[in-house]
């Protein structure tokens, strides 16, 4: 019998969600954004984290975790972008209806980060939320997909799964794949994804201020 005969069943199990779309007319928002978050780094007595990352390499600005408290109006706009996203995503993979998720309470931790050429943040998770997400101001300076300036780095969550490879799983598609994914810095861009996700973001390379916002979201039941 051949093979491609066979009516496999084919079911993809243990997959991570994983959320990447583009804000449509977005300049307007990012052009002020940039503008703020590169005032507020010319005062790092004010804005800087306390608690630097152990994560961070190089020259990178982190701010404190209250960013989606800031009363200006794009942080306003932004935040409300992305909390409806977030919304929109833990309600699609529970199947909550509007009713359910009107009893459910959001809390954040959101920065921003300044990276100049040099900077990077090594391998790490969220741990204390269930989703994170990511939004690109100005991704900086382009770069060819070789270099990978500035890219995030997302690793296979299945423990062991890579533990042995040959030509009977080496190439495996998506969503099976035993490789990372890699994805490239866009301005506009956003990412979503659950928090326990290992990741990295590569060294950048460009001479632009390359500008993040970063968030993590947990729940409650109201009361």
């Amino acid at each position: 019998m051949n093979a491609n005969d066979l009516s496999l069943g084919l079911n993809a199990y243990f997959a991570t969600p994983i959320v990447r779309g583009q804000f449509p007319d977005c300049e307007e928002l990012n052009t002020s954004l940039r503008e703020l978050f590169l005032s507020a780094e010319r005062e790092p007595e004010k804005y800087r984290n306390r608690q630097p990352f152990n994560t961070t390499i190089g020259e990178v600005f982190d701010s404190e975790f209250d960013l989606f408290q800031w009363p200006q109006a794009p942080v306003r706009d932004l935040a409300g972008r992305m909390q409806q996203l977030v919304a929109g995503t833990v309600a699609q993979l529970n199947g909550y209806t509007q009713e359910q998720m009107r009893r459910l309470e959001f809390a954040y931790h959101a920065w921003f980060h300044v990276t100049r050429r040099g900077g990077a943040k090594t391998l790490h998770n969220h741990p204390n939320a269930s989703w994170s997400a990511v939004y690109y101001v100005d991704a900086g300076d382009e770069s060819d997909a070789k270099e990978r300036s500035g890219y995030i780095q997302f690793y296979d969550p299945r423990a062991g799964a890579g533990m042995y490879q040959d030509p009977g799983n080496m190439h495996w598609s998506r969503p099976f794949s035993l490789n990372g994914l890699s994805i490239a810095p866009k301005t506009g861009q956003f990412l979503i994804f659950p928090s326990y996700l290992h990741h990295e973001v590569l060294s950048y390379w460009g001479e632009r201020p390359r500008i993040v916002v970063a968030a993590n979201a947990w729940f409650r039941s109201k009361s």
